[in-house]
Parts: C-alpha cells; sequence; structure tokens
C-alpha cells in the first residue's frame, strides 16, 4: 500500500511538471531566410546587414559581436513587474545561409541590484521580444519557424487550411448526424 502511495504521488508531480512545461521556451528561436540564394556571392548584402537593419528597425542598439558571423544588440529593459523587471539582450547568427537562430538572454533585475539569469523564455518575454522583430525579419524575407504568438500575421498555407477545412467539416457532419 505504501508503494502505491509513492507511485502515485510520483504520478501527480509529473503530471503536475507536464503541465506547466507547455508555457516555458527555450532561449531561442528560429527563422527561415526565403530571398536568399544558398550560394550568394560577395556581390550580395552579407545576411548579417539585414539582419543588423532588422534589429535597429524592431527598436535595439546593435552592440560589438563576440564572433564575425554573430550580430549582437546592447541590454533593453522589455518588462517591469514591480520587484524586478526583465533586461534583454540578443544574439543572432545566420546558419548556412538558410536559417537565422536568434538566441535571447533574459535577466531578472531586483530592485535591490541583483541579477539573476533566467533558464526559460516565458510569454511575455516572447511577446515583449519577438512581434516587432518577426516583422522587420519578414520584410528582408527572414521567416519565423517558431510558435504562433510569435508570428501573429502567420498564415497557413493553402493545402494545411483545405485539410484543416476538410477535417472541420467531417468533425461537424459527425456532431451533427
Amino acid at each position: 500500500m505504501k508503494s502505491l502511495t509513492c507511485h502515485i504521488t510520483l504520478l501527480f508531480f509529473v503530471a503536475a511538471a507536464a503541465g506547466c512545461s507547455g508555457s516555458l521556451s527555450p532561449l531561442y528561436s528560429d527563422f527561415r531566410i526565403e530571398d536568399r540564394d544558398a550560394g550568394a556571392d560577395s556581390t550580395t548584402t552579407p545576411i548579417q546587414v539585414d539582419i543588423g537593419e532588422a534589429l535597429q528597425e524592431a527598436g535595439w542598439v546593435l552592440d560589438d559581436a563576440a564572433s564575425d558571423n554573430a550580430v549582437s544588440t546592447t541590454e533593453r529593459k522589455v518588462i517591469h513587474w514591480g520587484l524586478y523587471k526583465v533586461i534583454v539582450s540578443l544574439d543572432v547568427v545566420p546558419i548556412n545561409n538558410k536559417f537565422v537562430r536568434v538566441y535571447v538572454h533574459p535577466y531578472r533585475h531586483y530592485f535591490y541590484g541583483s541579477r539573476s539569469k533566467m533558464g526559460y523564455m516565458n510569454r511575455r518575454v516572447r511577446t515583449a521580444v519577438f512581434p516587432e522583430l518577426t516583422a522587420a525579419f519578414k520584410s528582408r524575407g527572414i521567416v519565423s519557424l517558431g510558435p504562433i504568438d510569435i508570428a501573429p500575421d502567420y498564415e497557413a498555407p493553402e493545402e494545411e487550411q483545405e485539410e484543416d477545412d476538410d477535417a472541420e467539416k467531417a468533425a461537424d457532419k459527425a456532431f451533427h448526424q
């Protein structure tokens, strides 16, 4: 009986932890480069220039990057929650001239001066950082591969919409019979 109680308790905590995990995101987001030739030569604008311009358009201030292929920003306050504010900086790295990864570095800066790195990105941080950046990237042919809440203007391709419409019609027909 004691073993069963332990198993049920453990199962409860695992289920509770799994229920919370949907609201947390990793500290990066991926984008796909659409309007750029994979074998771009030196006569085209380097992707780092497009990334830098998109970051500036989205309100970020550029900073020196740790490597030649990355584009970095200075820290910026994105959220203020009374006891602490969330400060974020970004590192944006192109990958094989086909993808772009945006690394987010969020810190909680407490009112008494202490800082602590956040190990995840919650919805409020995502929505404070990504909508403007996603729009600026999209205007340069760089589209989000992330969740819908960071790309609010996402439209499914027509074949996906048709499949969704067909499935919805079938479900409605089965429900009303």
